[in-house]
């Protein structure tokens, strides 16, 4: 993965980045920044104020060949002043690209990461997010990091003994990660059951019954299950999403499961045993 530094100055905000670097899975997509000032007020979804005179930075894709996950990191500097809700974390607007996308965001020390999932693939180009800085703006990096290998790693998910299987609570796709691969996945796993079943409730216990069906790389359907509440859902996959970003922006394993757990009920990266029946 290539890295570029944007030439955009403070005073220039209607020029594009000239940021390019590749996306997704595939080496020929471009990312790209446009920089725009807001002239006016602006609410967002969520009720938060995006002052007049903040910069509004939108992430574009070119010549896309397709993703269901992303993730891209941006460095605006640690006294850029970022636009956040009531939770800390960067506002968020979703473009056409991702319209269709379930997305968290993460701000950590002048680090932003927002990532995305979806249980279908887009290869639509346009704008997939803008965030928004309300002062001290000078500048931005952008990286794409989905295929990279972060600190996600929660470590013993190995089987233990024959019948002895210890997991994470997030990790789908039982690899040792926690990324936004599982959000997808989890998805993907949502939609199976609904197309099967449109007006049930896609509890813990079903999933459990019918595992292979729906999860084929772990034996107990609990790891899905990031809120605890012994159902499965979207608000599951958004859990593993925002657990992602938190250690993609610089977060420690420890603080993003101490924070989240504390203030969401989000478990995602806490160890479960099963003891195969």
């Amino acid at each position: 993965m290539k890295k570029f530094v944007s030439l955009i100055a403070s005073t220039v905000l209607t020029v594009s980045s000239l940021t390019v670097v590749s996306a997704s899975a595939v080496e020929s997509n471009e990312l790209s920044i446009t920089a725009t000032p807001v002239t006016s007020n602006i609410v967002a979804d969520d009720g938060t104020v995006i002052p007049a005179g903040a910069v509004a930075l939108t992430v574009n894709i070119n010549n896309n060949y397709g993703f269901d996950s992303s993730a891209t990191k941006l460095d605006v500097g640690m006294f850029a002043d970022v636009v956040v809700n009531e939770s800390g974390r960067p506002v968020v607007t979703k473009g056409d690209v991702l319209d269709d996308f379930i997305i968290a965001s993460a701000l950590n020390n002048g680090t932003i990461v927002v990532s995305s999932a979806s249980d279908n693939n887009t290869n639509a180009d346009g704008e997939m997010f803008t965030i928004y800085v309300a002062d001290n703006y000078s500048g931005v990096n952008i990286e794409d990091i989905t295929n990279e290998v972060i600190s996600t790693e929660i470590g013993n998910t190995v089987t233990t003994l024959s019948t002895r299987y210890t997991y994470c609570i997030g990790d789908v796709d039982n690899d040792g990660y926690i990324n936004s691969s599982d959000s997808s996945q989890l998805l993907y796993a949502i939609s199976q059951f609904k197309d099967s079943y449109p007006d049930a409730e896609f509890t813990v216990d079903f999933a459990n019954d019918h595992i292979s069906d729906y999860f084929s790389f772990i034996r107990c359907a609990e790891v899905a299950d990031t809120n605890k509440d012994d159902k499965i859902r979207k608000a599951d996959a958004n859990n593993i999403l925002q657990f992602y970003t938190y250690i993609s922006a610089g977060y420690t394993k420890e603080e993003a499961y101490i924070e989240l757990s504390t203030e969401e009920d989000n478990y995602c990266g806490e160890q479960i045993i099963f003891i195969e029946r």
